[in-house]
């Protein structure tokens, strides 16, 4: 079977090896300018086109077609939807459970065309394409606002590097759909296309909600660029959202996503400056420090990344002339402010924001240290200096990726975490359900049921409220049953309400649960599994002691 399996990952690797081919020769075949340039500028050009696209292959699809368990709420909805059962997480119940529209747009499109039950791997798959086709627009976008071929080559090495690029690639959720209409934007900003800002911006909130943050920016940069041709440039744009914003309410009584609702009322907030520390921390890696997304390493680390990251956002509106650039740092400082103060937890997609800083920087201090060393003019000291600086941003790169060949998986791939151990659990106790009569139409519930309901055919009930409306009335416990690191405890009235036929949880997330007479009385444990994630004691399978057919 392993066997199999590692076939087919390398079948879509060599696919895709075909696709860097087409997206390399597009790069340098449009690069008219570069067709006037001496040989050695041509094959270093080609060179580090080459390279960088072939990271992007090598990294994101040569992978095992596992993603995170957020992003297998969405997949549930797309499996439903294929086959014909209703646009629904639980079948008859109308809850937008979904944050992204254009991503469950396009999931279904190419699991209709390709007639693939897989949509993780499918989602893997779309995330890669779109990473090769922001990889050539970045490229050009960087020749364009920084005038250097250098900028465009150090734009598109840093964007192909980034181990935060490969984490969410492989995590299946909708970052670099939302970084393409982001660089199209400022790239639009810059060229003062306000029709072409109007568009993109309105669409993007469809992408991720909270884009209408930059979706209000964009709209004061284009009343402060030509008031006049404002209501000409979103008029149309706006009158499609309406009608779609119309759609959905039609379809479910709401626009607004209830994982936003589920989120304030039952997760318990996490100390606002670890979350603002958090967000700085993001910005201030993947140029001057390496990005070890997985694991940060120790106390100093950390505090050299934050120190980083406020000298970073210090220096982005000295260094960055162009006004489409501060006004998309203006943005980022509002979406700090956001993530760091008012989320209640740090769930990684939201840092696709700030994705696109050391992309930037990379775009300004490259150039400036090959210029600086191979200019005989400057002294000795200043030539030194760019050396070491551009051998450390090179090393940084380096240093952050955290790819490797893992025996037993398929080829190359990210450091095994306790993320997709727990993934692998879920379905264990599932087969542990299945020996039990009636599992298919039994209830589960859990306080992560991405996984667990993209396999179990039956209902779903979510003790984080993101998809079951019926759990939000009861909120969570005071804060002060908050345990070590937690963001969310299981209330058990919610148990003694619904009562779930089995109940899958971490004993993070259960130690009031557990503590409960009620629980007690009508549950037993069936199975338990090794696993320490928030310290917890392992991940448990209870299943209703009594269950009535």
């Amino acid at each position: 079977m392993m066997d199999g399996f590692i076939d087919e990952a390398f079948s879509r690797y060599y696919i895709f090896l075909a696709l860097v081919l087409v997206a390399g020769f597009c790069a340098l075949r449009f690069d008219r300018v570069l067709l006037e340039q001496s040989r050695s500028v041509v094959a270093s050009t080609a060179l580090v086109i080459s390279l960088s696209l072939c990271w992007i292959a090598l990294t994101r699809v040569l992978q095992f077609p596992i993603c995170g368990d957020d992003s297998y709420i969405d997949f549930r909805y797309i499996r439903n939807w294929v086959n014909g059962i209703s646009f629904d997480y639980n079948p008859g119940e109308r809850v937008i459970g979904f944050t992204s529209h254009v991503h469950l747009i396009l999931l279904y499109l190419f699991s209709s065309i390709f007639r693939s039950s897989d949509v993780a791997l499918l989602s893997q798959m779309i995330n890669a394409v779109f990473q090769l086709v922001n990889a050539v627009i970045i490229y050009f976008f960087a020749i364009d606002l920084f005038s250097r071929r250098s900028a465009a080559l150090a734009a598109l090495f840093v964007y192909a590097l980034d181990p935060y690029g490969i984490q969410q690639t492989i995590f299946g959720k909708e970052t670099h759909i939302l970084v393409t209409f982001l660089v199209l934007s400022i790239w639009a900003m810059h060229h003062k296309k306000q029709t072409a800002v109007a568009w993109l911006t309105s669409i993007m909130p469809f992408i991720r909600p909270e884009a209408v943050i930059w979706w209000m920016v964009a709209l004061v940069w284009s009343f402060r660029q030509d008031r006049k041709k404002l209501l000409s440039a979103y008029l149309f744009p706006g009158l499609c959202v309406v009608a779609i914003l119309s759609a959905l309410y039609f379809a479910f009584g709401t626009v607004i996503p209830h994982g936003m609702v589920g989120k304030f009322k039952m997760f318990y907030p996490m100390p606002p400056a670890f979350m603002l520390l958090n967000t700085v921390w993001m910005i201030g890696t993947g140029i001057f420090l390496p990005r070890f997304y997985l694991d940060v390493p120790g106390i100093v680390y950390f505090l050299a990344a934050t120190i980083t990251g406020l000298v970073t956002i210090g220096l982005s509106f000295k260094v960055f002339k162009l006004a489409a650039l501060r006004y998309y740092m203006a943005a980022v400082l509002v979406f700090m402010v956001i993530f760091g103060i008012k989320n209640p937890a740090p769930f990684g997609w939201y840092h696709c924001w700030y994705s696109l800083i050391p992309v930037f920087f990379a775009a300004l201090v490259f150039p400036w240290c090959l210029e600086t060393i191979t200019d005989s003019k400057r002294s000795v000291l200043k030539r030194i200096v760019a050396l070491l600086s551009i051998s450390a941003l090179l090393l940084v790169q380096l240093l952050q990726q955290f790819t490797r060949p893992v025996a037993d998986l398929t080829a190359f791939t990210f450091a095994w975490n306790n993320e997709f151990k727990r993934l692998a659990q879920f379905g264990e106790a599932l087969e542990v359900m299945k020996k039990y009569p009636g599992w298919e139409e039994a209830t589960i519930g859990a306080p992560e049921i991405g996984y667990l309901g993209y396999k179990h055919p039956g209902k779903i009930l979510d003790f984080c409220g993101l998809l079951s409306p019926e759990v939000v009335k009861f909120g969570r416990l005071p804060d002060s049953h908050q345990g070590k690191g937690e963001v969310l405890e299981v209330n058990p009235a919610i148990v003694e309400a619904l009562k779930p036929e089995y109940i899958i949880t971490l004993e993070a997330f259960g130690r009031e649960l557990l503590k409960d007479p009620y629980f007690n009385r009508n549950y037993e444990r069936i199975a338990t599994f090794e696993n320490t994630w928030a310290d917890s004691k392992g991940l448990f399978l209870y299943r209703q002691k009594r269950i009535k057919r």
